[in-house]
């Protein structure tokens, strides 16, 4: 076997970071904002730069001309994997090169991922005190809305404004059947020749603290059916108090309007009463008829507002406090699949080079001979 050039032998070493790792990972942001693609591309550019030989160089002793000659990096984005190679004459120093670049890798990557940290933690910090003054002014308009409501909309149910036509229809029912059987009171007053004196209208003249009780208490039971469900015992308590409430107004009207005109029939005040409570109540009714849609949906969009924000506080705290982590000591997640690991064959020597070239030499050496033997015997 002829040797014709020394030999030169290669050290590799394989690390991996895992893909999980990406929403993570601070030179995700980085990548973001570069040319490159993944952070995995980031850090092959580390390895590429001349910083990455410059130290190599320090720590190893080889110019940087003599390393960026004999050591190369590969990065292979389908296994998100990154390898070094080093190729010397000398066996130690090709394994003592290929571990230094790949530790001076490491730190490189590891100290920029930490710096990035930091300053997208500079970044996220007065973000989250910005965001954390929009969610309370979103809190606040909420409040003071809720604190101008005529009506009691339950923000989970598009449609609970119905709830206020259907009461009016009701109502309307009932105060028709009351009209009507105030008019037959009437006609049988007449017929026995009793005065009909009553006043037409006695709102003006009466207190009202019994109207705005009425409304009160009515206004009272909505609320607690859409806050606690109408089957709540509490519901049921205020139900039996609007109806306590109702027959107490009816009595004192019923007694005022009595007081009024002494003349009057008892049955036709007391059918005046009820029919005064239930136009007090279609009255009400009617205008929250008419501002519980609007109410409803304008409550719905300040609940949305207020919770969106809330969910991107939220989000930015988090995001944060894993970049707080991050800033104080993070460690990019490398995996050694191969440290650096010498291969024993000399990457410029394979048998079939010496063979052949013997084999000429042989041959060269036989036909000299030949030609010598020749030239003798003649």
């Amino acid at each position: 076997m002829i040797v014709l050039t020394p030999a030169r032998y290669a050290a590799t070493a394989t690390f991996v970071l895992p893909t999980s790792s990406g929403s993570l990972n601070p030179l995700a942001s980085l990548a973001i904002f570069s040319k490159e693609s993944s952070p995995l591309s980031v850090i092959y550019g580390v390895a590429a730069s001349n910083e990455a030989y410059r130290i190599i160089s320090e720590k190893t002793g080889r110019s940087m001309v003599e390393l960026k000659a004999n050591l190369t990096w590969e990065m292979d984005s389908v296994s998100n994997q990154i390898s070094a190679r080093s190729e010397y004459e000398s066996k130690p120093r090709a394994i003592a090169v290929c571990q230094t670049a790949t530790a001076v890798l490491q730190q490189m990557s590891t100290d920029l991922a930490t710096r990035l940290a930091r300053e997208n933690l500079g970044t996220l910090d007065p973000t989250v005190k910005v965001r954390q003054t929009e969610l309370k002014e979103a809190e606040e308009a909420l409040l003071a809305y809720i604190k101008t409501l005529k009506t009691a909309p339950d923000p989970s149910q598009p449609m609970s404004a119905g709830v206020y036509l259907a009461r009016l229809k009701e109502t309307e029912i009932q105060l028709g059947s009351v009209e009507k059987q105030l008019e037959f009171a009437r006609q049988a007053a007449i017929r026995r020749g009793e005065p009909q004196t009553v006043v037409a209208s006695l709102t003006g003249s009466m207190p009202p603290s019994w109207k705005q009780l009425v409304i009160q208490v009515e206004y009272d039971l909505r609320l607690a059916e859409t806050r606690l469900g109408p089957s709540a015992p509490e519901v049921e308590t205020l139900r039996r108090k609007l109806a306590v409430t109702r027959s107490q107004a009816q009595t004192e009207i019923a007694k005022y309007i009595q007081s009024v005109e002494t003349n009057v029939d008892t049955q036709i005040a007391d059918l005046v009463s009820k029919k005064l409570v239930l136009e007090w109540q279609r009255e009400q009714q009617l205008k929250q008829a008419q501002i519980a849609p609007q109410e409803g949906i304008e409550l719905q969009r300040l609940i949305r507002e207020m919770a969106g924000r809330a969910e991107l506080l939220r989000t930015l705290r988090t995001q944060t406090e894993a970049t707080r982590i991050q800033a104080e000591s993070y460690q990019l997640p490398f995996t050694l699949l191969q440290p650096a690991t010498l291969d024993p064959t000399p990457t410029n020597k394979s048998m079939s080079k010496p063979i052949i070239i013997s084999s000429i030499l042989g041959f060269l050496i036989s036909s000299l001979c030949v030609i010598g033997l020749g030239k003798k015997q003649k």
